[in-house]
């Protein structure tokens, strides 16, 4: 599954803070499990299943942690394969987690606290 991490200015509370509302801008609903990790949710699973591609369905675990006093890292992890809308959705689910990403740093970047953005290393 995808991940991306964005390095911010600021402290975590502002970090989540803006995270969240990155989100619920493009209609994620926030699941908060606790202060600093979340599942954001977007569609319905019921309508992807019996639909497919036709539909969308999108899960992405979000972690806010603090860097030093000054900087917090936001990574999303994609939690959603795509596969119940075959290779279609597959790709579909790409695409749109690509154009999350870039939704997400265009908003850190307007709002001044974007300092670095990448993919993690895979682990070895």
């Amino acid at each position: 599954m995808a991940a991306y991490e964005f390095t911010v200015i600021g402290d975590p509370a502002r970090a989540r803070q803006t995270a969240a509302e990155a989100l619920e801008a493009r209609q994620f609903v926030m699941h908060w499990s606790d202060e600093w990790t979340a599942k954001a949710v977007k569609g319905n699973k019921t309508k992807a299943t019996l639909f497919g591609s036709f539909t969308h369905y999108m899960e992405i675990a979000v972690a806010v942690r603090s860097l030093d006093p000054e900087h917090s890292v936001i990574r999303i992890d994609s939690l959603t394969s795509g596969w119940l809308g075959g290779i279609w959705g597959v790709r579909k689910t790409e695409k749109q987690f690509a154009e999350l990403r870039e939704h997400l740093g265009v908003t850190f970047l307007g709002a001044g606290v974007l300092v670095a953005h990448r993919a993690p290393a895979a682990p070895s």
